[in-house]
């Protein structure tokens, strides 16, 4: 009887262990997506700030390029 008691208690003892470590797996990950997903976020409004320059700059800028690129 001693022994099987003994057996039941590491078993219990093995599978709250083990139960431990797949949550903190599990947390590890879900804080880790949630991180990620912060991070898309913001690249993702940083992405839709307008241009530093105005748009007609932009434009002149291209322009200028195109035309030096044809000279060659």
């Amino acid at each position: 009887m001693g022994a099987f008691v003994l057996v039941a208690l590491l078993a219990l003892l093995a599978a709250v262990l083990l139960g431990g470590l797949l949550l903190a797996r599990l947390w590890q990950q879900r804080e880790e997506r949630g991180i990620e997903k912060k991070w898309q976020e913001r690249e993702r409004l940083l992405d839709r700030r307008p241009p530093t320059a105005p748009r007609r700059d932009i434009l002149r800028r291209r322009v200028r390029s195109v035309r030096r690129a044809s000279r060659w």
